[in-house]
């Protein structure tokens, strides 16, 4: 692949059945393009919790996701995935309260914090609000929150195969 952004697309209902293949077609597709393993699980992984919130607090019948794949030299490789979904005004406070958390400490021990969290609150519970410390954690990815003025969440996470 040349040194150009390769992206793609996916606007879909928020089904939790579909999550899985889109997490399958990520990694094939990061793989594909930037043929590093290790970039490409992380990016699946990424996905899929990013999906997984979009999924579980979306008040619309739409959810996007877009992937920009940055070729470079050596270790600067990047992934942006973005994925976008409306929410209601409790679960947007929610969001970002929970970013807010765990951007506070460093990653290992946000997700330390987070694990413990829910495994406190048991299996029963719903929402376990884990997804995104992982992301920051295992991923080693950036998370940015945006909030349109129609209550639109562009939720983005940025992993660098440097970091990984």
């Amino acid at each position: 692949m040349k040194n150009e952004n390769n992206y793609l697309k996916l606007i879909f209902s928020p089904d939790w059945g579909l999550i899985e293949g889109i997490r399958n077609f990520i990694e094939d597709f990061t793989l594909t393009s930037l043929k590093w393993a290790g970039l490409a699980k992380a990016s699946a992984l990424t996905a899929s919790e990013l999906l997984d919130n979009a999924v579980k607090f979306s008040s619309g019948n739409r959810v996007s996701l877009e992937v920009v794949l940055t070729p470079e030299s050596g270790e600067k490789e990047e992934v942006t995935i973005t994925v976008e979904n409306y929410a209601d005004e409790q679960n947007i406070k929610r969001l970002k309260t929970t970013l807010k958390e765990i951007k506070q400490t460093s990653p290992r021990d946000a997700y330390l914090m987070k694990l413990k969290i829910a495994m406190d609150r048991g299996m029963g519970h719903k929402v376990s609000e884990l997804g995104l410390a992982r992301i920051q954690y295992e991923a080693c990815a950036l998370c940015s929150l945006h909030i349109h003025d129609d209550n639109r969440v562009s939720l983005s996470a940025k992993l660098l195969k440097k970091r990984l």
